[in-house]
């Protein structure tokens, strides 16, 4: 009997479910948290960390660990202080493009702006921000883009909760297993140098763009992080230092927001309600 699929290695198909559901793992979760857990008190956070799982496992299965980790597993553990040094780097990076995205959106003068918040008051509240007592906030309250439109509860529940550290370490491994390791494989199956090359460059993008839900700023800020982690893998032939790189670099993001103080625990000194201020 004769095969009559189009394509004749059975492993394209294979390829082509971990590109489509890699690439879009974020928006998966999404829609399936919507549509059948949204109202069942589960974490979208924790949801995607499974359905990124799934896309992991499916990569393995398709592609194979070995090609993640080199002929040599030792000198694979051999990397993990260039890993840990350019998870240093990305951070340095990442304040950097906050810091700078930051000071554009900083409002001036004394009257401060007064705008709609939705979740840390009353709905239908109009509120005046004081950035004469607290200089470093910005209003996180922006035009809903793309996927945070379908993420206002996500965001209003984690708006003053930190994230755990250890989802953060699980989600920093899965990624960089998926982005920087199953989805790059690929990459250099491809017959000319600049389709690798802007192969490479949309796996990264994508990567970055995965954080939209985060704002704009967020996804510039991950630029370096998505850069020297790629780096890693591309002079070293193994992932263990660009998975090392983004534990490092989420572990030092959780550490410097669990030093903040929460938004909850500012309002008072923040927010003004009018006609109900002191």
């Amino acid at each position: 009997m004769s095969n009559l699929t189009p394509i004749p290695e059975a492993g394209s198909y294979g390829l082509a479910i971990l590109f489509a559901n890699g690439l879009g793992c974020f928006t998966l979760a999404t829609h399936v948290h919507n549509r059948w857990f949204a109202g069942r008190n589960v974490d979208l956070l924790t949801l995607h960390v499974y359905v990124k799982g799934l896309v992991v496992v499916w990569g393995g299965l398709i592609i194979g660990p070995a090609a993640l980790f080199g002929s040599s597993l030792s000198l694979s553990i051999g990397m993990v202080p260039a890993g840990c040094l350019a998870g240093w780097l990305a951070v340095r990076g990442d304040r950097t493009i906050n810091r700078c995205m930051s000071r554009q959106h900083l409002f001036t003068g004394r009257g401060g702006s007064t705008q709609r918040v939705e979740g840390d008051v009353p709905a239908g509240t109009t509120v005046h921000l004081h950035y004469a007592r607290t200089s470093q906030i910005t209003s996180p309250y922006r035009r809903p883009i793309g996927l945070q439109t379908t993420l206002n509860r996500f965001i209003t529940a984690r708006r003053t909760e930190p994230f755990d550290l250890y989802k953060l370490i699980v989600i920093a491994v899965l990624e960089e297993l998926l982005f920087r390791g199953f989805l790059v494989v690929p990459c250099f199956l491809l017959p000319a140098l600049w389709q690798t090359g802007i192969a490479l460059l949309g796996v990264t993008l994508i990567f970055c763009l995965s954080h939209i839900s985060f704002g704009w700023t967020q996804v510039w800020a991950k630029l370096p992080l998505a850069g020297v982690a790629l780096a890693m893998v591309l002079v070293f032939g193994t992932v263990v230092p660009a998975v090392m790189a983004h534990v490092i670099f989420n572990a030092l993001i959780w550490r410097d927001k669990s030093r903040q103080p929460s938004l909850a625990r500012r309002l008072p000194s923040v927010y003004r309600v009018l006609g109900q201020g002191r």
